[in-house]
């Protein structure tokens, strides 16, 4: 103890205060704070607090060491105290000049979301890159100190650091400016820069340095004559903005997309989000966020009233509304107009005529675009069947302000209509204030396409798109004068080769990044501009189409589940970096069942059709999201399918498709069954990480073993009774470790520690274990989740590994990869099985005749009887005994097997052993 440090010395010793009764008393008055901090923190993402709460002097912590030490760390105490996340990172200098720090704090596991955001703060601080530091030296060095020759003049070279200092970007000047050598006393030229003309000056290349404002008079005056402190004009500033700032009144991957444009821009952006969009991209990502306080469409992002109170409290000069949402109402286009907002859209009269389908028909009509034959509004049934064997069946009964697919029907024959039209016709009143109903022939086996155009207001339109197409759009648009950016739709009967008009959307084509790659435009910028009446060389842009693109949309729902939508937290994402991909999720990302359940838009281009669609599948291929159910299976599965290979296209390709993906389903939840692999998680212990993994290795092994996989395949572990499994596929399994009754499809019985052959859509059912409490389920191959520190086993208190670090639960869909392994599945030999003893032992254990054996003593009784039967025949290497543990404590009157016998432990006996205990007996009758 005397060779202990004093300070160290005094903490230790202030121990000898407190007893095991102190112990108890704070560690539940700790539990009590940890409720309160809990509860205050469950609100509340990250805390960011000062590394360092105070610099000490040497004086002060000489004179009070522990509360210096005390109060420095203060954080890394509370951090301990609630068991939390924490991370220190430098954040620049502090107002006297010295490095300054900060401390992000986050709940337990959360480490790498806090080193996410530290890299987000670091890219957002430090826009160029790298990191500049300040100067820290006593004696400054500059490069020109060691030149050789002459003697040069001090006011040759110029010294102009500053404690606090740092390079903040680089950038250039305005074309108003000449760079100029000065006079000069020594080798060594002096800059100076003039401002001239704009015709006569040239783009300088300067430095821009953050000084503390308390250390500029120290600056000035290290500035020497005849140099002088001004300001200049960049080349960035020269720029004319078409706006200010703009609100982005939307969410989620075209928010994201839309951003990203105006920071190149320099216009601030204002996001807007809901309750359960507080950190996604586009809000992080923007100048300004404003919360809309709600959960629902209908409560944010579809409510004019608070858009419009979150674009007057930023002061933005106008609101983009992307694609959905409020992005085709006539109401908010003529409400932003009456504020004085610029709505970048079309203006509320045209989204009104072109809102309603009937009304479209006759503009189209009026611009001479082809119609599908149909017909103008109609009031009942038996007009639609008079006009219907006119036009000539199949027909398609629509209302005029259908969407979405509502207020849309096909009808075969005349028996139909009364019953179709009668449904159109609630359609409409629930879910349209327009009821109008009007009727179009259908085209069989036809292409849907869409063209992008794009409309100055003063009649000047270009359309985006398919040559043999454009010339109609064009027309159309420019007949209303239409501005902004919209789509046109057609039907293309291939039979009869003619293209038809079917409506058009008054906003950015939701396939808009299509058109922008084979066109290289930014299309949001073109709404802007025009939107500004800046776009004035309009007819001029550049429309040359070249290549094909293709685009797959990555969406979180279910294919195996008719599509519906599979809310959750992402995990793991990774996206190719060779190709565009416009997304607004990552790590971490929560997916709210509230609204649209598009993750990602994957584009590619390729010089022709063979070669896009070859890179979209690489893309998809390389795509990995976990977290969520996604569509990417299936996508993955069209595209590489002959049926989408071939050119023969029409839209109800997909209705025959059938999608046959490799994965099973959980159907029914139980208590405990998780995802668990081997060599486990090994290495982390130190930071608080337990391996994981399967209870029995040994037993695991020989499961993949069974089926021909590797050793290090993740399987099933099953805790006491097992789900019921779906399998979606052919495929072999294989059922170890302790007994129990297992039935696929419910009636036919299956053996454990043999192959299995499984097909699609059998059922595996699980009974109750009946000897040991764990099983394991292997399936041929491995499943497709994601490694997290080495390893795929689930830590379930950690919450991650495993299938989105949890326990499988119903309706949880689980994709498998294809073996790679070439080793043949094979039924395993019963000496290699292992025997795990029923629960009628201990049964057996006590109605069993015992005596007390001549060599008892005070340190033991020693018992003789029969041999337990869960004993090795011969001890097997080193006399090892199946029932060993470690360090377990004995109580006195423990009846303890050690090897073949039994011991009833004393009160001299051993207090630690490796042996399983069976009972104890009451100290009285000992």
């Amino acid at each position: 103890m005397h060779t202990l440090d004093p300070t160290v010395l005094t903490i230790i010793k202030t121990a000898t205060n407190f007893d095991v009764f102190d112990a108890f008393k704070f560690e539940y008055k700790r539990q009590g704070i940890l409720q309160k901090i809990n509860q205050w923190l469950s609100s509340i993402g990250v805390l960011c607090v000062p590394t360092c709460p105070l610099n000490p002097t040497f004086n002060e912590v000489e004179a009070e060491p522990i509360l210096v030490n005390s109060k420095q760390g203060t954080w890394t105490n509370f951090i301990n105290l609630v068991d939390m996340a924490a991370l220190a990172i430098p954040c620049g200098f502090r107002s006297d000049g010295l490095p300054d720090g900060i401390t992000l704090i986050g709940k337990k596991f959360t480490d790498y979301a806090l080193l996410k955001l530290a890299h987000r703060y670091f890219g957002r601080s430090f826009s160029s890159g790298s990191r500049s530091f300040g100067i820290f030296k006593d004696k400054q060095v500059f490069k020109y100190d060691n030149v050789t020759g002459p003697e040069i003049n001090p006011n040759s070279s110029i010294k102009l650091a500053v404690i606090g200092t740092h390079l903040q970007a680089k950038a250039k000047t305005s074309k108003s400016y000449r760079l100029h050598a000065l006079p000069k006393d020594g080798p060594i030229s002096k800059p100076g820069l003039s401002r001239v003309n704009s015709t006569e000056g040239s783009n300088i290349n300067v430095e821009i340095y953050s000084i503390p404002i308390e250390n500029f008079g120290e600056f000035i005056s290290m500035v020497p004559q005849p140099l002088g402190i001004g300001s200049i004009e960049l080349e960035s500033e020269k720029k004319e903005k078409p706006f200010n700032t703009i609100l982005v009144a939307n969410r989620g991957e075209i928010a994201a997309r839309i951003i990203r444009t105006l920071k190149r821009l320099k216009i601030k952006s204002v996001s807007v989000y809901s309750d359960p969009d507080k950190y996604p991209q586009n809000v992080i990502e923007s100048n300004i966020a404003v919360p809309l306080y709600g959960s629902t469409p209908s409560e944010t992002y579809l409510d004019i009233n608070k858009i419009i109170k979150a674009a007057k409290k930023t002061n933005a000069d106008a609101i983009v509304p992307g694609y959905g949402f409020l992005s085709e109402n006539a109401d908010f286009s003529d409400r932003c107009t009456k504020e004085g907002i610029v709505f970048i859209g079309p203006i509320g009269e045209t989204i009104r005529k072109l809102g309603l389908k009937h009304s479209a028909r006759k503009i189209a009509a009026d611009a001479n675009v082809p119609l599908i034959p149909g017909s103008p509004l109609i009031t009942d049934a038996t007009e639609t069947k008079i006009t219907s064997s006119k036009i000539g069946y199949p027909i398609m009964i629509k209302s005029t302000a259908g969407s979405g697919g509502i207020g849309l029907r096909k009808v075969d024959n005349k028996s139909e209509i009364e019953e179709i039209f009668h449904i159109i016709q609630h359609q409409r009143k629930s879910y349209f204030e327009n009821a109008g109903v009007f009727i179009e022939k259908f085209i069989e086996n036809s292409r849907h396409v869409e063209v992008q155009i794009m409309g100055d207001g003063l009649g000047v339109t270009i359309a985006l798109g398919e040559h043999d197409c454009s010339l109609q759009p064009e027309n159309l648009a420019s007949h209303l004068k239409y501005k902004s950016a919209g789509t046109v739709e057609f039907i293309y009967n291939e039979r009869a080769d003619n293209f038809y008009f079917l409506e058009v959307n008054a906003k950015l084509q939701v396939e808009y990044s299509i058109t922008e790659i084979v066109t290289s435009l930014d299309l949001v910028e073109l709404m802007i501009l025009i939107a500004a009446n800046k776009c004035v060389h309009f007819r001029n842009i550049k429309r040359n189409i070249t290549g094909v693109s293709m685009e797959a949309r990555l969406y979180t729902e279910n294919p195996l589940k008719d599509f519906r939508p599979f809310p959750g937290q992402l995990t793991y994402v990774e996206f190719p970096k060779w190709t565009r991909v416009d997304t607004w999720i990552e790590k971490g990302t929560v997916i709210s069942a509230e609204y649209d359940p598009t993750l990602a838009k994957i584009i590619v281009h390729g010089k022709n059709r063979d070669d896009a669609l070859s890179k979209l599948l690489l893309a998809l291929q390389e795509t990995k999201v976990y977290g969520y159910i996604t569509n990417i299976e299936y996508l993955k599965s069209i595209v590489s399918s002959q049926m989408f290979r071939g050119t023969k296209i029409s839209t109800n390709i997909l209705n025959p498709y059938t999608n046959n993906s490799t994965a099973l389903e959980i159907i029914t939840q139980v208590i405990h069954t998780s995802i668990q692999d081997y060599p486990e998680r090994y290495g982390y212990w130190r930071i608080g990480v337990p391996p994981s993994g399967p209870m029995d290795s040994y037993s695991f092994r020989l499961t993949n073993r069974i089926v021909g996989n590797e050793d290090s395949a993740a399987t099933i572990e099953i805790t006491l009774i097992g789900p019921i499994i779906r399998f979606h596929f052919n495929t072999i399994i294989s059922i170890t470790d302790g007994s129990v009754k297992c039935t696929i499809n419910g009636h036919t019985p299956i053996k454990q520690f043999e192959p299995i052959q499984v097909h699609h859509n059998d059922t595996l059912s699980f009974g109750k274990l009946t000897s040991d409490c764990r099983a394991y389920l292997a399936i041929r191959g491995d499943f497709d989740i994601p490694n997290y520190l080495g390893s795929k086993s689930t830590f379930t208190l950690g919450q991650f590994g495993g299938f989105n670090g949890r326990i499988l639960k119903a309706s949880d869909i689980i994709f498998i990869k294809e073996s790679t392994f070439t080793v043949n599945p094979i039924s395993i030999p019963n000496p290699i099985i292992p025997q795990i003893p029923g629960h009628g032992l201990i049964d057996a254990f006590f109605n069993e005749e015992w005596k007390a054996h001549y060599n008892s003593n005070k340190f033991g009784v020693r018992l003789t009887g029969p041999k337990p039967k869960c004993a090795r025949s011969n001890g097997d290497e080193g006399g090892l005994h199946p029932s060993n543990t470690h360090d377990y404590v004995y109580s006195v009157g423990a009846i303890n097997f050690t090897g073949d016998e039994s011991v009833i432990i004393t009160c001299d006996g051993p207090s630690l052993g490796g042996f399983v205990c069976q009972a104890v007996i009451p100290e009285a009758e000992l």
